[in-house]
């Protein structure tokens, strides 16, 4: 199965908001979760659901979060490792959300080489720094019956710089379900990722795509937002992660203008690094009295890894 990557030029701030707490002003992280990409796709192709859950089940289809990048480096959350207090930079590290996502840098990432992971740590503040910035946009919520006064309120998002934009790492069974998911790709770049259609937020175009060659590691980074099938979760034993909730809203089907918020489930962040790989599964997240099923996608995607974890 071959990896593909897809790059993504915004041209409209994203709201992506991966805290896992509902707030008008957490909403500005460079990162959109896979789960939320199978969401929106499947919000704008109903009679596809069933067919994308079963691709993403045999694991057909598995992909990547949306992850930044500026020029030719493609950055990943910074891997959860054990950093030691005295290591030089250790606030700045503490502090730094994503490294470089390259060969040299997956197999060389060991705190306990101070010069090598000095440099990385250099290089990815100054990536990072080019992304973009937070921008905070005031907004009005107006009465819809008139008898109330129109409020303003605050909402934050993230605007990516001109060299900057986002990546999706896709491994497809073969060609013609990669075009598919392309496809539904590339039509989703109108509508846009993050809040309601009306919003505007993170519309985009499909810069490029083509083949990606994989690092080499014997370990592995996720790098999708995932959680373990019942009967797969000993694989989280004695590893590191990180899990946040995730909510949010369905549409039902006969009525696009009526949201429902769908079941909580909490679920892996990416930047977790394993020893073994799990599938991870698609979670029935249906809220009462919805007249359709409502799913999370959870599937999990790895890249190989070669750095220290303890």
């Amino acid at each position: 199965m071959q990896t593909k990557i897809i790059k993504l030029n915004l041209i409209t701030p994203l709201r992506s908001n991966i805290s896992g707490m509902p707030s008008l002003l957490s909403g500005s992280s460079p990162i959109v979760p896979s789960d939320t990409i199978w969401s929106a796709i499947c919000n704008e192709n109903v009679q596809k659901i069933e067919r994308y859950k079963d691709l993403a089940e045999k694991g057909d289809l598995i992909f990547s979060d949306a992850l930044p990048f500026v020029k030719d480096a493609l950055l990943i959350p910074k891997p959860q490792v054990k950093i030691p207090c005295d290591f030089d930079n250790y606030k700045a590290l503490k502090k730094l959300k994503f490294v470089p996502l390259s060969s040299s840098v997956v197999a060389n990432y060991d705190p306990q080489s101070p010069s090598s992971f000095c440099a990385l740590v250099a290089e990815s503040i100054n990536l990072e720094k080019q992304i973009g910035t937070e921008i905070l946009r005031t907004r009005a919520s107006i009465s819809r019956t008139g008898e109330e006064d129109t409020v303003p309120y605050t909402i934050s998002a993230f605007e990516f710089n001109e060299n900057s934009g986002l990546y999706i790492l896709v491994n497809a069974k073969d060609e013609n379900i990669f075009n598919e998911f392309l496809c539904d790709i590339k039509a989703q770049g109108i509508v846009g990722f993050g809040g309601r259609k009306s919003s505007g937020w993170g519309k985009f175009e499909v810069a490029n795509f083509g083949d990606f060659d994989v690092p080499k590691g014997d370990k592995f980074l996720l790098l999708s937002t995932a959680l373990p099938s019942e009967n797969e979760m000993e694989v989280l034993s004695d590893e590191e992660f990180k899990i946040f909730n995730r909510n949010g809203f369905a549409s039902v089907t006969n009525n696009n203008d009526k949201l429902v918020r769908r079941k909580n489930i909490f679920a892996i962040a990416s930047g977790a690094i394993f020893k073994k790989k799990f599938k991870g599964c698609v979670a029935v997240v249906t809220p009462p009295n919805m007249p359709h099923s409502v799913y999370r996608f959870l599937t999990a995607f790895f890249v190989p890894f070669n750095g220290e974890i303890k």
